[in-house]
């Protein structure tokens, strides 16, 4: 059953989208790891308590999500920095098997390179993946608004986007 987060992203009709979503987030956790580690962060005994819990999490989400996108390498990308890091990522039950499953020798060695270097400026081209889903999925060149949101279009707004001709609001029961 498809519910929550599971519906949003596995029934969407705009692949693309979806894909461009996971590599932003994929992006975005390696770039997070590169700042945690430039600011002496990523550390197993660190002020962030959480850390391993949340990586472990990806380990347990991403592989559901990911295994008809191109963006797999992260886990093996997250283990290598965890490994480098002295961390723990066993937190959740059952989860050893899975990051057993993404080893960081699955890693070519240009990326095993890339990052066991030290942290660098945009390291993993978050940057890049930013401008380049704002290019293709933003609306006038911003991400997010209200273009979308119904509670905000007038009514024949409504009445010409819908499907049955009909204005969905017509049917909210307010409480």
């Amino acid at each position: 059953m498809c519910d929550g987060l599971d519906g949003a992203l596995m029934m969407c009709d705009d692949g693309e989208r979806v894909e461009s979503i996971f590599e932003l987030v994929s992006s975005s956790l390696l770039s997070t790891l590169n700042k945690l580690e430039e600011a002496q962060l990523l550390k197993p005994d660190g002020p962030v308590k959480d850390l391993e819990l949340v990586l472990s999490l990806y380990f347990h989400w991403w592989p559901t999500y990911s295994e008809n996108l191109d963006v797999e390498d992260l886990l093996e990308k997250v283990n290598a920095y965890a490994n480098k890091a002295g961390l723990k990522l066993d937190k959740l039950y059952n989860i050893k098997e899975t990051i057993d499953e993404y080893p960081e020798s699955n890693m070519d060695k240009k990326e095993r390179d890339l990052v066991r270097a030290g942290p660098k400026e945009d390291k993993f081209k978050f940057k890049k993946s930013w401008n380049a889903y704002v290019k293709r999925h933003g609306s006038r060149g911003i991400v997010g608004g209200t273009d979308y949101d119904i509670t905000k279009m007038t009514k024949k707004e409504r009445i010409k986007f819908s499907f049955d001709g009909q204005d969905p609001m017509d049917r909210v029961i307010e409480v």
